[in-house]
């Protein structure tokens, strides 16, 4: 049977202020800037209830013909996040697709996928205003001792511009086949932003900090177990045989029990190269057993000889005075995005004020509790937020 969903009710702060700064010469249109940045704010801690739902019925929108849209996974909201509110939980988001994916064509599967924001968790309608052009680091393969350097340029859509400088300190880029309706047996390799497992400290869950927002919070001290509810831990499973199809993955146990393996994977023993017993509840796994929270689109590497043709329009770019809301075009595809590098003046001062824009501190404290930067073999801790930047900025 079907668990009961307790009653989820969000209520944002009604503040756009909070999510921005002085943003100079702004070019976005004043009311779609406003609005995204509304629904970047946190949301309240909302009443906690039901449980996790097992199995992995057919999804109704799948079936229909036309096509899906982001709405039909905005709709679902209160089945995805049923202990709290989407704070930092975009993995959540992820896995609700991922384990649909054999429903969806692979257009659909990536449709989906622009319909939230990584960092926030917040549902997002996609246009090439909120269309965000980054150069993230991609984790080494699993078991490879030599940590490079090489960046990969793709989109994300975001609620509001502080999700850049977060993305820009704490995410990374790894891959993962997907077996879509229309991929072939095969799967098709997607590339995905990706987080280490903050369950290999889940005390961390509950120390104390502040968030920046005295004029909204009655009291600033608080945790991320109440801030980002969604972010639980269990102990780490490892179940004895992967399931090969669907119906086996829906099959229930043996023994007579009525509950059904999930069809997400959870989080194996090199997930944030941590060494914790814990998993993330709900999250599935790259190739190299990081912690999925979106999709990486379009994503194309950045050569170290810098002769690609993104690579060399980069460098056009870096010659110009990019404003937020600036929209670049990529040099092949047409596709329209704003560039990251327009906003490096705006996170340095957002960095300075105490992180005072976008989430707070909430997905900064999830992200940090795992850097993947801090258990890489060689890294020695490097990649806080200014030396990130600047590494991005100068590609």
């Amino acid at each position: 049977a079907t668990p009961s969903i307790g009653a989820v009710f969000l209520f944002f702060r009604p503040v756009a202020a909070l999510c921005s700064m002085a943003v100079g010469r702004i070019l976005l249109p004043p009311a779609l800037f406003a609005s995204s940045l509304l629904h970047c704010l946190p949301a309240v801690r909302a009443e906690e209830g039901g449980q996790g739902l097992v199995h992995r019925p057919r999804w109704a929108p799948a079936r229909r013909s036309g096509g899906l849209r982001v709405e039909d996974l905005h709709r679902e909201y209160r089945n995805i996040f049923q202990h709290g509110n989407r704070n930092a939980a975009s993995h959540l988001w992820s896995s609700f697709v991922l384990d649909r994916a054999d429903q969806l064509s692979t257009a659909d599967l990536v449709k989906l996928f622009t319909g939230f924001c990584a960092v926030s968790g917040s549902p997002v309608r996609p246009v090439d205003y909120n269309r965000y052009g980054l150069r993230l680091r991609r984790v080494p393969p699993r078991g490879n001792a030599t940590v490079s350097d090489e960046r990969v340029f793709g989109y994300m859509h975001y609620c509001c511009w502080p999700c850049v400088c977060d993305t820009q300190d704490f995410i990374w880029v790894d891959t993962k086949t997907v077996v879509t309706r229309d991929s072939g047996p095969g799967g098709r390799q997607f590339h995905f932003a990706v987080l280490g497992n903050p369950c290999d400290h889940e005390e961390k869950l509950d120390d104390f900090f502040e968030q920046p927002f005295e004029r909204y919070y009655s009291d600033r001290r608080t945790t991320l177990r109440r801030e980002a509810p969604e972010v639980r831990c269990e102990p780490r499973r490892r179940p004895e045989k992967r399931a090969e199809s669907r119906a086996e993955l829906e099959r229930p146990l043996e023994g007579g029990g009525d509950e059904g393996v999930p069809a997400s994977e959870t989080c194996g023993a090199c997930c944030g190269r941590g060494a914790g017993d814990k998993s993330l509840i709900g999250a599935t796994l790259s190739d190299n057993g990081y912690i999925i929270i979106a999709m990486f689109f379009d994503a194309e590497p950045i050569p170290s000889g810098g002769d690609s043709a993104i690579a060399i329009y980069s460098r056009k770019l870096q010659e110009q005075h990019l404003q937020p809301g600036q929209v670049s075009k990529h040099p092949e595809t047409g596709t329209l995005f704003q560039d990251e590098r327009a906003f490096g003046g705006m996170c340095t001062q957002r960095a300075n004020a105490g992180y005072n824009s976008g989430m707070g501190e909430i997905f900064r404290k999830v992200a940090a509790i795992s850097d993947i930067a801090k258990h890489l073999p060689g890294e020695g801790g490097a990649g806080g937020s200014k030396d990130c930047q600047a590494e991005a900025l100068s590609l």
